[in-house]
């Protein structure tokens, strides 16, 4: 990518990724009928030109950044899936990247800028975000064609723990997050244009400083302040296409 104008300085920095996807049938193999088993391994090298030539450390313009480490093989997902019911009902178990699953719209991984989640969800450790996996699993319920309800439980620990994927031993964890997040996705109008809506909320029992921060001495007794609490987050999402 290439910065031709504004920022710290015109420059072009390069980046690549390697993707290796997997999908296991467990049936065929281990006679396990109808559970599949994905692993993601990825390799990534090169610089981020937000810091290189944009000066801008928060939205990055090439999603290729520091998560994925310097890594050979570096493990983004390993988990085991199996739907019932004429897959009305779905389970996903191990470690899984949660903002796959969650709190992310369809338009997000359209193009290089942010694929893996938006700023403001991964900007604390409760949301792991591509290529940071943690272990949990997800229920999904699609009772119609246009509604699904998932949810599930996943750890919670520092993202930058773990750089490699294969170090599961090493991470340590703070809490649990347990998301909740309901889908409409109906064809709306004469030529049935597809709309995205979602609607979700995220309970971090992580302890999280709190966000009033100090309070002044005079209304010490008035307001509530506790320095470390749990930390809830609600999601609305609206995508329609024209």
């Amino acid at each position: 990518m290439a910065n031709v104008g504004g920022g710290i300085s015109k420059g072009m920095s390069y980046a690549h990724e390697l993707t290796f996807n997997t999908r296991w049938d467990l049936g065929r193999l281990l006679g396990l009928d109808g559970w599949i088993l994905h692993a993601v391994m990825m390799e990534r090298a090169g610089r981020q030109i937000s810091y290189d030539h944009v000066g801008e450390h928060r939205i990055l313009l090439s999603e290729v950044y520091s998560l994925s480490g310097h890594a050979a093989a570096h493990l983004a997902d390993i988990y085991l899936e199996k739907s019932f019911f004429n897959n009305r009902v779905n389970i996903n178990i191990g470690r899984i990247t949660l903002t796959h699953t969650y709190a992310t719209p369809v338009l997000l991984c359209t193009f290089m800028v942010q694929c893996s989640a938006p700023p403001a969800i991964k900007a604390d450790e409760g949301w792991s975000v591509y290529p940071k996996a943690t272990w949990g699993g997800t229920l999904r319920i699609k009772p119609t064609r246009d509604l699904t309800l998932r949810t599930g439980v996943y750890k919670v620990g520092p993202l930058t723990e773990n750089p490699s994927g294969w170090a599961w031993g090493s991470e340590t964890s703070t809490g649990v997050m347990l998301p909740i997040e309901l889908t409409w996705e109906p064809f709306i109008g004469k030529d049935n244009l597809p709309g995205h809506y979602k609607l979700g909320f995220g309970h971090d029992t992580s302890p999280y400083a709190d966000r009033l921060g100090t309070i002044p001495a005079m209304f010490a007794h008035d307001v509530f302040h506790d320095a470390n609490k749990p930390r809830d987050t609600w999601r609305v999402r609206k995508t329609l296409w024209f």
